[in-house]
């Protein structure tokens, strides 16, 4: 790295953030850009350019990772909770990198962080639900559960619909 990213690099309208100054740089594995104008904002796709952009990045992340480690991951719970279909893409895309026989494990949203503030835990847990059963139908060993304790558990409660 250059002592000083070329930030102009980025377009004159490009805003620097202090505490994530090389966000911009983020691409997609095609040289599409992940935030707009180097801000903390992803740059809005249609639902079929994201599923493309989402499996060739995933695709390419586990094929790297599959000579060195056992364990990668993704941070997109409000993107599955978004698009349920995407906990599908996703397990498809790592099967695609690495051997597709080797057993891949989702983590899910257990303390409902993609639940909106105008959204029931009821109607959270069906939409978890959808991503789970998806990742699951698309060949997915299993599923865990990623909490905070220090969160209340008010998503795992309605697990009786």
């Amino acid at each position: 790295m250059p002592p000083l990213p070329p930030y102009e690099a980025l377009g004159k309208d490009a805003v620097i953030l202090n505490d994530r100054p090389l966000l911009g740089f983020n691409r997609a594995y095609n040289g599409l850009p992940v935030y707009e104008n180097g801000t903390a904002n992803y740059t809005e796709y249609d639902i079929e350019t994201f599923k493309k952009l989402l499996f060739e990045n995933i695709k390419h992340t586990a094929a790297e990772y599959k000579g060195c480690g056992d364990v990668f991951g993704i941070n997109a719970f409000i993107d599955f909770n978004s698009y349920p279909v995407l906990a599908g893409t996703t397990v498809d895309a790592i099967k695609a990198g690495i051997d597709p026989e080797t057993p891949v494990w989702l983590f899910f949203d257990g303390n409902g962080y993609a639940k909106s503030s105008n959204m029931s835990a009821e109607d959270f847990v069906k939409i978890l639900k959808c991503q789970m059963y998806t990742s699951v139908i698309h060949g997915a060993t299993g599923i865990l559960f990623w909490n905070d304790r220090s969160n209340t558990p008010e998503v795992l409660i309605p697990w009786n619909l």
